[in-house]
């Protein structure tokens, strides 16, 4: 598998307040439409590709739970390694 087997599974917040509420089990999806249509290099042409047979285009309304995946390529002194992109592109390039 390119950049190795999958270590973890990331999830960005822009709010404190949303990771706030992930953590109390309430999980905030838009729909693959949303997605999709984002412009510049935030849509991903892949999204809902895990949900077989679903396709973005025939099910537009499926909604869609973004996290970022981390391969074991990606960790570097038990630290993970995440592109300034990615962060820019999930809105939280405060950290």
């Amino acid at each position: 598998m390119p950049g190795g087997t999958i270590a973890y599974l990331l999830k960005f917040a822009p709010k404190e307040a949303y990771i706030d509420d992930l953590l109390k089990g309430h999980l905030y999806m838009n729909a693959a439409e949303y997605h999709n249509g984002l412009p510049g290099e935030q849509g991903d042409p892949l999204e809902a590709s895990m949900v077989l047979p679903a396709c973005i285009y025939g099910n537009y309304r499926l909604p869609i739970y973004c996290m970022y995946t981390v391969r074991e390529n990606n960790i570097v002194d038990n630290t993970v390694k995440i592109l300034i992109r990615m962060i820019r592109e999930f809105g939280c390039v405060d950290g």
